[in-house]
């Protein structure tokens, strides 16, 4: 994420409301069992930077959480979909946030789904809100990420806006959404191997057109 130019400022005291944080202290003291939640849950977190009074900015972050379910997709394929969500937001720093957050993760029956997955960019406060929250969970780098991290291997080979790469792009971009996990790694495993033989072959190829 950028954050704007000027430095970092610190951070404003982070804030809660009365009976979030009442309820928070409750759970903490108590550790109720948690209600039944769904047989897949999706728990994908971000910061985003805000404006505040004085020209200062800060990150607030935010957890969605949602029941996934399986159904058709446009192309009649089956299709993950999250439904019934909700928003946890907060402008604090991170330890105080993953903390707050367990309020809404407990009423959910994070504890209780028997897979979890979660969808973030990387970042490394969202991997440890992730450990706290369900260190077992299957961590997806989300969809856009995952094509910009793509594009960045791929430009090296295919060069950067050619029709190659285009093409190339749009079949990964295919086998993300709809291949299985092992298709996946059997076209990424081979495109990888192809990309190694064209930068193998690119030195002689080079070579060639210097003599």
């Amino acid at each position: 994420m950028k954050r704007p130019c000027g430095g970092t400022p610190k951070p404003p005291a982070p804030r809660t409301s009365p009976n979030k944080a009442a309820e928070l202290e409750r759970l903490e003291r108590e550790r109720p069992p948690a209600g039944d939640g769904p047989a897949v849950q999706d728990l994908s977190a971000d910061g985003a930077m805000v404006p505040l009074v004085g020209g200062e900015w800060a990150e607030v972050k935010t957890l969605a959480i949602g029941a996934v379910e399986v159904r058709p997709g446009e192309d009649g394929l089956p299709d993950a979909q999250t439904t019934d969500l909700t928003y946890f937001s907060r402008l604090a720093d991170a330890e105080t946030f993953t903390r707050q957050a367990y309020v809404d993760t407990h009423r959910r029956g994070t504890d209780t789904v028997k897979v979890v997955r979660a969808v973030q960019d990387g970042a490394e406060w969202e991997q440890g809100l992730v450990d706290v929250l369900r260190a077992d969970a299957v961590r997806i780098l989300d969809f856009p990420h995952a094509i910009e991290q793509l594009t960045a291997a791929a430009q090296p080979v295919l060069g950067i806006g050619t029709p190659e790469l285009k093409a190339w792009l749009d079949e990964q971009a295919h086998t993300l959404k709809h291949a299985t996990d092992g298709a996946r790694r059997c076209s990424l495993r081979r495109q990888s191997c192809q990309s190694s033989a064209r930068l193998i072959q690119w030195p002689r190829h080079k070579h060639g057109i210097i003599r």
